[in-house]
């Protein structure tokens, strides 16, 4: 008896250690398996938003941050929208903090990912400065397509995903590109010895960094 009853508060005190799932329509929650959304529409609870300077060439797109809940605080993505609806958006969603969860508002957009051949289309047009950059996620709220084919996979990792394998990413920075292309294969060769499989490249690159060189390197293990 003594023994079921152990085990019982054993396994009670092992469940409150448990982290608890991300609450739907969060940040938190799209982040915690993004694959599952990348390209879909998606509805998530705003507690207020934030402009973001932008200044670039996009003139029609205005940006904001966008704030939900999250397990330590607010958490928040970047969002896009059309400049012509740019005044309304702020105006329904709110600039300051809601004080109930009754008050948040549910928003829709498309969740999409900035890839590394895009990630240079995010420098050039000035997306950096937004917070739009190579490994970020962030939604898409536009109302005319005009980011679809933009901000999309590129057609070899589009392929990869249509024959049903998991696209791997590592990346490096270093001061030389050849340091940053050498410290990314090692991570992609430690995963090789790992998992017991062979990685296959799907695409190397190198992007735009502040004061470094930064490779992007994606792969399968087959």
């Amino acid at each position: 008896m003594k023994n079921a009853q152990a085990i019982v508060l054993l396994s009670l005190a092992l469940a409150t250690n448990l982290p608890s799932a991300p609450k739907r329509n969060t940040v938190d929650f799209y982040l915690s398996d993004p694959n599952q959304y990348l390209g879909n529409m998606i509805t998530i609870s705003v507690s207020h938003v934030e402009p973001l300077p932008y200044r670039g060439n996009l003139s029609n797109l205005v940006f904001f941050r966008v704030y939900t809940d999250g397990e330590n605080g607010m958490r928040s993505l970047p969002l896009a929208v059309n400049s012509s609806s740019a005044k309304s958006f702020a105006e329904e969603y709110g600039t300051k903090t809601a004080t109930h969860p009754k008050d948040y508002r549910n928003l829709s957009g498309k969740f999409r990912f900035v890839d590394t051949d895009i990630g240079k289309k995010a420098v050039t047009s000035g997306l950096w400065y937004v917070g739009i950059m190579p490994g970020a996620y962030f939604i898409d709220a536009t109302t005319d397509g005009q980011l679809d084919g933009v901000f999309d996979w590129y057609p070899e990792k589009t392929a990869a995903i249509a024959a049903g394998k998991n696209v791997e990413r590592v990346s490096a920075k270093d001061s030389t590109e050849d340091g940053a292309i050498s410290a990314a294969k090692k991570m992609m060769k430690d995963a090789e010895t790992r998992s017991g499989k062979k990685a296959v490249v799907v695409k190397q690159d190198i992007v735009p960094s502040r004061d470094k060189k930064l490779c992007i390197l994606e792969y399968t293990l087959e």
